[in-house]
Order: structure tokens, then sequence, then C-alpha cells
């Protein structure tokens, strides 16, 4: 998904003559990182971000129901952090163009950064979508596993009592 991201960008500049680093806002972006990362960790949800790297981009290394669970939690806390954090720098700076309109020659480039975050955030929402799906696949066949295994302890104790009698 980060790939076609990409992809999609680099075709939509190669057909104008837009510069790839009008895309890039450093304050937007350090904005969008104080609020998602102190979230991450108020919650307690830090490490478990961390984790759901290893567990879907990683060796594939099967997790408890716990951990996974708490991956996909840290992962949907960062994907509505980004939007709530976007929609908070939006509203910020259309108030400070609102108080510019007497300079009308920076108004296209004020509102185009003050967009970017919005575009940060979608992105960052197309980067961990599919992560956080994995994880509820990961999750799903972990319940499944269990209920095979209870299934067969069942059947085997169910054996069991009819050869007993």
């Amino acid at each position: 998904s980060f790939l076609a991201v990409i992809l999609i960008i680099g075709f939509s500049i190669s057909g104008s003559t837009m510069n790839i680093t009008y895309l890039i806002d450093l304050p937007s972006m350090i904005i969008l990182l104080i609020v998602i990362i102190p979230a991450l960790i108020q919650t307690g949800l830090w490490k478990d971000f961390n984790n759901s790297f290893r567990l879907t981009v990683g060796k594939k290394l099967s997790g408890s129901f716990k951990e996974i669970k708490r991956a996909i939690a840290a992962v949907q806390l960062v994907r509505k952090s980004a939007m709530y954090a976007a929609i908070f720098s939006v509203c910020i700076s259309f108030v400070i163009i609102m108080t510019q309109l007497s300079r009308p020659e920076v108004f296209g480039v004020n509102l185009a950064v003050a967009v970017l975050s919005i575009l940060y955030a979608a992105l960052i929402n197309i980067i961990f979508l599919p992560m956080e799906k994995q994880l509820e696949i990961q999750l799903i066949e972990f319940a499944e596993e269990v209920t095979e295994i209870v299934e067969l302890e069942e059947k085997g104790i169910e054996e069991k009592a009819d050869k007993e009698q």
C-alpha cells in the first residue's frame, strides 16, 4: 500500500511542473507525531505498536491472543490520532490563513500547506489499514485454532467416557 501511494504521487507529479518538495512540510509532520506518540505512551500501547510490526511485517511469529488484540488497539489508535491531529492542524491553519486575507498573494501557498497534514494522515491510514486487517486475520486464525483444540479435547473426553462405560 505504501508503494501504491508513492507510485500515485509519482504519476501525479510526473505530468505537471510540480516539485516533490512541495509535498514536504516538516511542521505538519511534527504536529502529527506530537499527538500520536504521546497518545501511544499515555495509553500504554507504545510497545504494542512496535509489536504490531513484528506480528505483521516481521518473521510471522504468531503472538498470543492478548498481544494481537493490543497490537490492533495500538494501530487503531495511531490511525484515529493521525486523523484527529490533522483536523486540528487544519483548523489552526485556517484560522491563521483567515487572519492574512489582506495578503492574497500568500493565500494559495498557505492553503496548500494547511491541507498537507490531512494528506499525511491519509497516508498513515493507507499504510496502517492493511496492517490492522492482517492483525485481525491473525486474531481470527488464533480463535479458530483454539476452537479446534477445544473440539479435539472434547471429542477425546467423550471417547474416553464411552470406553469406560
